[in-house]
């Protein structure tokens, strides 16, 4: 047993077992060996059955009794009083029980009387044994009246039945559930910590992705989305981009020949190395203007609204993000704080930071060429914080990926290399047909202006075509071409373009 002492207030231990070991548990029992005793007279109130029988209650009972017996339902009744109607009815005969009923029935009301009067002061251990005896006592006061009212055996089953489950909880309520000295107590007490730890990780995701789904709806509020969400485009972030990325064969891990790995923006998250593992960091890098802003933004946009064109994003339960060229905090902590700064009010900072480093984490870092002191510090701390499941995105433009990728190297974390591609003849064709689609209404209009579109970009010097491989140039062209054709007809040159 734990140790003696009470683990609950006095005043709360007195009224615990004052309610279950005496009123609550003893009332049932005496309750249902009264409704036995005089089932006929149900539907009256106790004093008029002991008034019909010939009872006198004036002089039976003092005035505070007469009172409750005319008011109160018989399973609300005191247990000595209940035992004096028990006593005064089974002396006229009414359904006269054995001695051994009226003994026990007895006994019930000076246990009450005991516990509830003469001990003043109770330990925890001291309870727990008079919370067993009182079971025993129940238990035999029920088996006698089985004997007694033997056509109502199923109901006085069914409450010795309630009383063997509810005391013994009552009793783990009432111990020190775990003793340090009792080794399988050791480890249940483990468990159930380490099953506390999981629900308060669990909740502090939840609510860190309520406060993270509001701050990206902000973070995705890129150029045009207003002016595109005239028009119920879901995914405002998906017109700016319709990058493929490629591997970058210069900072590849080795020799292959299973040929580059391509993918959309969509595949980014399931891209594997080339020895097929899943890397911890995946590095994008692109020219100015090519799309990797805005790749990131429409990530951090479809976790937000659970897209379902990139299933593998639903896994990840934190999406962090971050800027190299804005960042300006300390270290991890102080970033953790800006960006949940709800949560962190509500969580002892040790806590959500265990919670991110547990959970499934995708952290989006964009913009590594502009990168400050502060912000180059945090990056090699998230690479070196001890999380299993946590994937990095960054993005880069060229002449940085050489030593992004020395610092990943240098954590001995596994990459992959992408770097965008510009449009393709496809691409253009399908943000053509899906933009015009989109924004213009009439079916002849639609198709009047893409083909004029495509036609004009066939048309263009190869050198000028170049630009529009840019997807913020491109799309910038198209909404050009729809809203003022004269304009977009003098664009021959790469200066005019």
């Amino acid at each position: 047993m734990a140790s003696p002492g009470p683990s609950i207030c006095p005043e709360a231990l007195r009224n615990f077992r004052y309610y279950y070991s005496v009123t609550h548990w003893g009332k049932k029992v005496l309750f249902i060996i009264y409704r036995f005793s005089f089932l006929d007279g149900q539907s009256k109130k106790i004093s008029e059955i002991l008034v019909d029988n010939g009872v006198q209650l004036n002089k039976s009972f003092n005035a505070q009794e007469v009172k409750n017996l005319t008011d109160k339902h018989p399973e609300d009744l005191d247990i000595t009083l209940m035992n004096k109607v028990c006593q005064a009815l089974w002396q006229k005969g009414i359904k006269n029980p054995s001695f051994e009923l009226k003994a026990l029935v007895k006994k019930i009301k000076d246990e009450r009387n005991v516990v509830s009067h003469e001990v003043k002061m109770m330990t925890v251990p001291d309870l727990i044994s008079k919370l067993s005896n009182f079971q025993g006592m129940l238990e035999e006061t029920l088996r006698e009246a089985k004997s007694v009212f033997s056509s109502h055996v199923a109901e006085i089953v069914l409450l010795e039945k309630e009383i063997q489950d509810a005391i013994p909880k009552l009793i783990g309520k009432i111990r020190e559930k775990y003793d340090p000295s009792i080794p399988e107590d050791l480890q249940n007490f483990q468990k159930e910590i380490d099953a506390f730890g999981k629900e308060l990780s669990e909740y502090i995701q939840q609510l860190s992705r309520k406060e993270l789904v509001s701050l990206y709806v902000n973070l995705c509020q890129i150029s045009p989305i207003d002016w595109l969400a005239q028009f119920s485009i879901t995914y405002p972030c998906a017109f700016m981009v319709c990058a493929k990325l490629a591997e970058s064969k210069e900072f590849h891990w080795g020799l292959h020949d299973s040929g580059a790995i391509t993918v959309d923006q969509n595949g980014i998250l399931e891209v594997k190395d080339p020895s097929g593992n899943d890397p911890k960091v995946v590095i994008i890098s692109g020219d100015a203007g090519s799309g990797k802003t805005t790749i990131l933004c429409s990530i951090a946009e479809k976790w937000h609204k659970n897209a379902e064109d990139m299933p593998e994003l639903s896994s990840f339960q934190i999406l962090l993000y971050m800027q190299f060229r804005n960042h300006n905090h300390d270290n991890f902590d102080d970033f953790l704080r800006n960006l949940l700064p709800k949560t962190v009010s509500l969580f002892q900072l040790k806590h959500i930071k265990s919670s991110v480093i547990d959970s499934k984490c995708l952290v989006l870092c964009d913009g590594y060429d502009e990168w400050n002191e502060k912000s180059a510090k945090l990056f090699e701390e998230i690479l070196s914080l001890p999380s299993k499941n946590m994937k990095i995105v960054v993005t880069t433009r060229p002449g940085n990926t050489e030593r992004l990728t020395e610092i990943v190297n240098k954590e001995k974390c596994v990459r992959v290399n992408l770097q965008i591609l510009g449009l393709q003849k496809e691409d253009m064709n399908l943000l053509t047909e899906t933009l015009i689609g989109h924004l213009v209404k009439d079916d002849q209009t639609r198709k009047e202006l893409k083909s004029d579109l495509l036609r004009k970009i066939d048309e263009m010097d190869a050198k000028i075509r170049v630009i529009l491989q840019t997807p913020l140039f491109f799309n910038l062209f198209v909404l050009l071409h729809i809203e003022c054709q004269d304009l977009s007809n003098e664009m021959s040159s790469r200066a005019s373009l």
